[in-house]
């Protein structure tokens, strides 16, 4: 396998994610940490596939944190592509344009990532993801997203998107749910079509499991 890019989704950078117990902290900012040296060391892009940051309205560290990563790619001239989540969706000036470096993916239209054909939206409600789904460009080897499954939550919740929802594309790769897990479905086109979580990269609630990874996304002789 040749490796492309890496991703990740779900960081929620903040302090801690416990309230009750403030001497559990820096957890998010660590993990990031160690995604950045990963991709400086192995000289990768990165992806960010959403709620980077825990909320919208943020104190001065976690955004400090997030431009001290964004300014290590930089040095190392390794490029970082992101959308925007609904933890941190701001339809005027997203977060991450605090930094020159990341480019915001949400109907940029493709982008090429050592010679595999990229496109990525920001969380969108339900009914106008399904209109940007069905817009999706041909050409389209993987697309971003981050959204509320209904192929991972089943029936459980109310959910914004399906798999049939999707044209054209095979892989997606997706933010939002903080399980790591692959499902297996057809596009809209009826072809088959394959989705990745990586899960959120820290716990954010007891009930998660406390092994979290980020995915190297690569290219084999048979496909991604």
């Amino acid at each position: 396998m040749t490796p492309l890019f890496v991703f990740c989704a779900d960081l929620h950078l903040e302090d801690g994610a416990w309230s009750t117990r403030p001497t559990i902290y820096g957890d998010a900012y660590h993990s990031f940490n160690q995604i950045i040296a990963y991709c400086v060391s192995h000289r990768l892009p990165l992806i960010l596939g959403g709620d980077v940051l825990e909320k919208k309205s943020n104190s001065a560290r976690p955004i400090a944190k997030l431009c001290e990563g964004l300014s290590r790619m930089q040095a190392a001239n390794l490029a970082v592509y992101y959308i925007q989540g609904n933890h941190e969706y701001d339809r005027n000036a997203p977060w991450l344009s605090v930094h020159s470096w990341p480019r915001h993916m949400h109907l940029q239209g493709l982008f090429d990532i050592n010679g595999v054909t990229v496109t990525g939206l920001d969380w969108l409600p339900k009914g106008d993801i399904q209109r940007e789904l069905s817009k999706v460009h041909p050409d389209t080897d993987i697309l971003i997203t981050h959204q509320v499954w209904k192929d991972f939550m089943g029936n459980i919740g109310r959910t914004e998107c399906e798999l049939t929802d999707v044209h054209h594309v095979q892989t997606v790769l997706a933010g939002d749910f903080h399980v790591t897990k692959i499902v297996e479905s057809v596009n809209a086109q009826g072809k088959p079509i394959r989705m990745l979580s990586p899960g959120s990269i820290c716990m954010q609630d007891c009930g998660e499991d406390s092994s979290k990874f980020f995915f190297v996304i690569g290219q084999r002789t048979d496909g991604i």
